[in-house]
């Protein structure tokens, strides 16, 4: 796997983990805004670029075997646990909701309306991984067509239908709100970006340019544009920016890697799993043991949370990676494809 995207999903998997710390209690003395939420546009971002990458030469059914062994294992895990808090343990858990609709659309990623309005499945993340999966089904049948052209056409012409649909359509149904976002552009962005990085290199100066100029632009719109209602625009297209940065600094960045952050990059969907329930027990623990000592309202209660909330969140998340998604994903894999013997030296495509 190219360092690049390696540090790109870290950096998009910490972003969001950072996002939700803000919601804690203990974190309110920094009193800070909402921020984090431009990890998922990298993540998607990323998710069409690996996608575009990966598949030249894959079948379709190949495609489909590889993209459910290496997405359902982890998920239907978190879910699963997720719901067995929520039987044991519901004061903890007094918005989760068990219903037949409730654990269908989450465990097949099917959107729904819950009772509180939103339309997320249980596991809240989850709703990315409905776009996940949708992308995945389009770029599926993309790979019937011999030109990878076509396929470039095929899957942005479908994604531009469903979204001119979604304006004429009830979006007050989950399904359709979600299935006809603007949000998928930013998978075809990053199909763009791999085919603009395998024809055209740039020097690391102007790379390094690019970087900084889409960071600065990823600041400015997580501060002052969150509600622009042109989150693909406002984040993908700065997300894309940042991933072609990065890629082209490639050679440099292969020189010296960081081992933390590559390791990240290799949990990052674990880390994406697995992090509301480490940021809760940490919180736990704040709130019983240290909230006394360091002030119920004070920064360095905020700053220590946020720090072991985050550290503590990789590498657990790590471990899940190691112990959990990776054997998971191969036994999966290995089982769809009829126990035929798997190339194991080449790394299943992450997301």
């Amino acid at each position: 796997m190219l360092i690049s995207v390696q540090y790109a999903r870290a950096v998009a998997a910490l972003l969001v983990v950072t996002g939700h710390v803000s919601g804690f209690s203990a974190f309110q003395a920094a009193s800070t805004t909402h921020f984090g939420g431009v990890g998922v546009d990298i993540f998607f971002v990323i998710s069409g670029f690996i996608m575009w990458e990966t598949s030249k030469d894959q079948s379709p059914a190949d495609f489909v075997r590889r993209r459910i062994a290496r997405i359902v294992p982890p998920y239907w895990f978190y879910t699963t646990l997720l719901v067995l808090l929520a039987l044991a343990v519901p004061a903890f858990t007094p918005n989760i909701e068990l219903s037949t609709k409730a654990l269908l659309g989450s465990y097949f990623f099917i959107p729904y309306t819950d009772h509180r309005g939103l339309m997320n499945p249980i596991l809240l993340q989850g709703w990315t991984l409905n776009l996940e999966m949708y992308f995945y089904i389009a770029f599926a049948f993309s790979l019937f067509l011999a030109d990878r052209r076509a396929r470039f056409l095929a899957v942005s012409a479908f994604f531009v239908i469903a979204i001119l649909i979604g304006l004429f359509a009830d979006s007050s149904w989950a399904a359709v709100s979600r299935f006809t976002s603007t949000i998928l552009l930013e998978f075809v962005m990053g199909m763009a970006v791999s085919a603009i990085w395998q024809r055209w290199k740039l020097s690391f100066s102007a790379a390094l340019a690019i970087l900084l100029l889409s960071v600065a632009a990823l600041l400015y719109a997580e501060i002052r544009l969150q509600n622009s209602g042109i989150n693909f625009i406002v984040f993908g297209i700065p997300a894309a920016f940042f991933l072609l940065g990065l890629l082209n600094m490639e050679t440099s960045l292969a020189k010296r890697p960081l081992p933390w952050l590559v390791a990240t990059g290799d949990a990052s969907y674990s880390l994406y799993l697995a992090h509301p329930f480490i940021l809760s027990a940490v919180h736990i623990i704040f709130q019983r043991w240290l909230q006394n000592y360091l002030g119920s309202d004070s920064m360095v209660l905020a700053i220590t949370f946020a720090l072991t909330a985050i550290i503590t969140s990789v590498i657990i998340s790590y471990l899940s990676y190691k112990l959990l998604e990776k054997p998971a994903g191969q036994f999966v894999l290995k089982q769809l494809s009829g126990g035929r013997n798997i190339e194991r030296k080449r790394k299943m495509a992450t997301v």
